[in-house]
């Protein structure tokens, strides 16, 4: 499941230094105990996989295909309406089976979520966190759930969970999809979601770094749509913090925040971003993955808008 977190997540957070700095308008105090009902409704939602299948060819060409399947079974010996009545008989069988295939959906995918939102607890409780989610009766509970599932081509499943503030009519909708054979992945998918919105970073942050109080604006992304020296793009990234009286973080500031985890008031630095962060006054560096402690930036390397450079800049209180 940790495995799971960082490949869907890239932000994520419960600021534990600072609780109750925000009111989230839908999940409200962050400190307080969240109740889902434990009856979720479901609903069967569009099967795309029908509806492609339906309209991905023209109605000549399916018409072809229920030509050729008669003529078939009239050269077996049927006449003109035995070889009609078979190939509808054939098309409801396909609809039976299909039916008696996902017949028992409703029950499996709401499992699945609530066992993906266990899965992440066990593991976010180990880290030192606090649950926030608890599945309870109806009349107890303050938010509903309902789903709304079906199909897509490739047998894959759809899910599609809306999650209601009963105190104030308020909703979330989160959606995800997994392969048939491992529809469990649909359900922790769904919880993740749920859970990061939940537990997400709120910027701006307030933390204490090295005994001093450090606000962080948030993550920016600095797109570089031509070819663009590092180090030009690192002077660019600091001017910017600059015009909103501010700097770029501190390469401790970054990695006090990456050393934290995911959602433990940190930020996950990503296999596949650069971050940048300042080295002092006069020299700027790139953090990454290979490299958390930062790399040298020589005037080779350039930038491309398809991975931009990620930074955020700080200020002291």
């Amino acid at each position: 499941m940790k495995k799971l977190i960082t490949a869907l997540v890239i932000i994520s957070t419960n600021a534990f230094a600072y609780p109750g700095d925000y009111i989230d308008s839908f999940w409200e105090q962050n400190n307080t105990l969240k109740t889902l009902s434990d009856t979720m409704t479901v609903t069967k939602g569009v099967d795309i996989a029908e509806v492609h299948e339906m309209y991905s060819r023209t109605t000549k060409e399916i018409r072809r295909d229920y030509i050729e399947e008669a003529k078939s079974l009239m050269q077996a010996g049927a006449t003109g309406g035995e070889a009609l009545q078979m190939v509808l008989a054939f098309d409801d069988r396909v609809y039976d089976r299909r039916q008696i295939a996902t017949r028992n959906m409703h029950k499996t995918i709401p499992g699945y979520i609530r066992a993906g939102i266990e899965e992440l607890y066990e593991s976010y409780e180990d880290m030192g966190g606090t649950r926030m989610i608890e599945v309870a009766a109806d009349h107890r509970a303050d938010y509903s759930t309902h789903l709304t599932w079906g199909m897509k081509p490739g047998a894959v499943i759809y899910g599609i969970l809306k999650v209601t503030n009963r105190n104030t009519g308020t909703s979330r909708t989160f959606a995800g999809m997994a392969k048939a054979d491992k529809l469990q992945f649909l359900g922790k998918q769904l919880a993740l979601f749920m859970f990061h919105s939940l537990h997400k970073t709120r910027y701006p942050l307030t933390q204490r770094v090295n005994g001093k109080i450090v606000t962080y604006s948030g993550i920016q992304n600095h797109f570089s749509y031509g070819r663009q020296q590092k180090r030009a793009a690192l002077e660019v990234i600091s001017e910017n913090c600059r015009m909103r009286g501010m700097r770029i973080a501190s390469r401790d500031e970054m990695r006090y925040l990456f050393s934290r985890g995911s959602y433990m008031g940190g930020t996950a630095m990503g296999k596949n971003n650069e971050w940048a962060a300042s080295l002092s006054k006069w020299e700027n560096t790139l953090l990454s993955f290979m490299d958390p402690r930062g790399t040298f930036v020589n005037m080779t390397n350039y930038t491309h808008h398809r991975n931009p450079i990620k930074y955020m800049c700080v200020k002291n209180d």
